[in-house]
């Protein structure tokens, strides 16, 4: 809702500059806690006393290095790329990072005990509080400015309500000094892993942003960002879920458990992920009144990625939930180095053409992710067969619904109204189609999982 918001407030250029800003600073920011957090998780609720108290501290004191880090460099960014504005974005972000800590620490304490719901409020209410101040600044004239001026605010948010709900005071805990070496030393592969997944979520915007205009990157990232906001929500909260989970199964089970997620996960995940696709042609003028008009096409050949997206979270559960820090660095630098060249191509051969620079960036990243849910699998002795199996219809079925949704559409072009009615109609009973077909007996499971829960829910309602 916000990027809808600002993006009838905000130029092009204004887009272009934040991707800069976001991916040079990003690239410290998803260090934050050192990975201690994930070291945290990994070993669930039987070491959580031992391994909280070191876990804080260490992620409190990379966090401010890593604050300070990204305050130094933003001169330095700032002359690269020759945009002023990149120099004050990256000061305000890097000076509020370690406000992250405390709300990042509760929220990863939750996880471990599964009490997803009120993770989920936590994150819809810091959420509100940034989307509603960006909007807000957005029209009293900031800019850009306007997407890290909320950010301390929204830390704040967090904390206070991870507090509220966890009432443990982590800052009382052990330091346990003599130990922050070991665990740094311990947590190297959690820290290559990160980085490695932070290029790779980046990278393009780090390439583009040197080989194309500020009016290009800004339509890309515009596109980027619309098309994988649903993806990042959806892909975030089954990451929080599914590495718990996986840790809380038997080892010897864990292979099954994967392989059962991963074919639901497609199934049922793809449709939602791909529906922007479908309607995209006729929101656009209904919204934004033919502003973005050039942005149309780019959403489309970007969405055909996502079904592949939601491995990269298989991947991740499965082998963070077994320890396998390693094994995930390993297959994150293939997708990095394949998004690394194909924003490189993209950028040297296609300068001005947004289009044909998602269509170069989409194909990259769908063998990422293919490549790694591949060697994950392989890492977890799963077999390929097997892996197919569980992975084709996911992979396909909504890709083709919505080719065969975009062919209607240009066969008719109806009014945006009617488009978009058509589109996202005509999408979702294919869709509905396919689940009978490939996978009835899933559905049919997963309904009977969730109407018991919904039931719950409306008695406490």
């Amino acid at each position: 809702m916000t990027q809808l918001v600002l993006s009838l407030i905000l130029s092009r250029s204004d887009f272009g500059i934040w991707a800069i800003a976001l991916s040079a600073s990003v690239l410290l920011t998803n260090f934050r806690g050192g990975g201690m957090l994930q070291w945290l998780i990994q070993g669930g609720t039987e070491r959580y006393v031992v391994r909280a108290g070191p876990a804080f501290w260490t992620s409190l004191v990379f966090n401010v290095l890593l604050g300070t880090l990204i305050v130094a460099i933003a001169l330095p960014v700032s002359k690269f790329y020759g945009e002023p504005q990149v120099f004050e974005i990256m000061i305000i972000s890097g000076a509020s990072f370690p406000l992250i800590t405390l709300g990042a620490f509760y929220k990863t304490t939750l996880s471990i005990k599964l009490c997803m719901g009120q993770v989920t409020l936590i994150e819809i209410a810091s959420a509100v509080v940034r989307s509603g101040l960006t909007i807000c600044l957005a029209l009293t004239g900031l800019g850009p400015l306007s997407f890290v001026l909320p950010l301390p605010a929204s830390y704040i948010v967090e904390s206070i309500m991870g507090h509220h709900y966890e009432r443990s005071r982590p800052w009382r805990l052990s330091r346990q000094l003599r130990s922050w070496h070991r665990l740094v030393f311990q947590n190297r592969w959690i820290l290559s892993g990160t980085l490695v997944t932070t290029l790779t979520i980046n990278v393009d915007y780090i390439v583009l942003g040197r080989l194309t205009s500020l009016s290009t990157l800004g339509v890309y990232f515009f596109a980027y960002q619309l098309t994988f906001v649903t993806a990042v929500l959806v892909t975030d909260n089954a990451r929080r879920v599914m590495t718990p989970a996986f840790v809380a199964v038997d080892p010897s089970r864990r292979t099954n458990a994967v392989l059962r997620a991963t074919n639901a996960y497609l199934l049922f995940g793809s449709p939602l992920l791909l529906l922007l696709g479908a309607v995209v042609g006729g929101v656009e003028p209904i919204i934004w009144r033919a502003k973005w008009t050039d942005a149309i096409l780019p959403i489309q050949i970007l969405s055909f990625s996502l079904p592949s997206q939601l491995l990269t979270v298989i991947a991740q559960a499965s082998l963070q939930s077994s320890g396998r820090f390693r094994g995930w660095t390993a297959v994150n630098a293939i997708r990095a180095s394949l998004a690394a060249g194909g924003a490189l191509v993209a950028g040297t051969l296609f300068r001005s053409d947004v289009s044909a620079i998602c269509a170069v960036m989409a194909l990259a990243f769908v063998v990422g992710n293919l490549s790694q849910i591949v060697l994950t699998f392989y890492n977890q002795r799963i077999g390929l067969f097997s892996m197919i199996r569980q992975t084709w219809a996911g992979l396909l079925a909504a890709p083709a619904c919505l080719i065969v949704v975009l062919l209607l559409l240009h066969q008719l072009s109806p009014s945006p109204i009617i488009s978009v009615l058509t589109g996202g109609l005509v999408f979702v009973v294919l869709n509905a189609i396919c689940i009978g077909v490939f996978a009835r007996h899933d559905a049919m499971q997963l309904a009977r999982l969730a109407l018991p829960r919904l039931k719950r829910l409306g008695d406490v309602g």
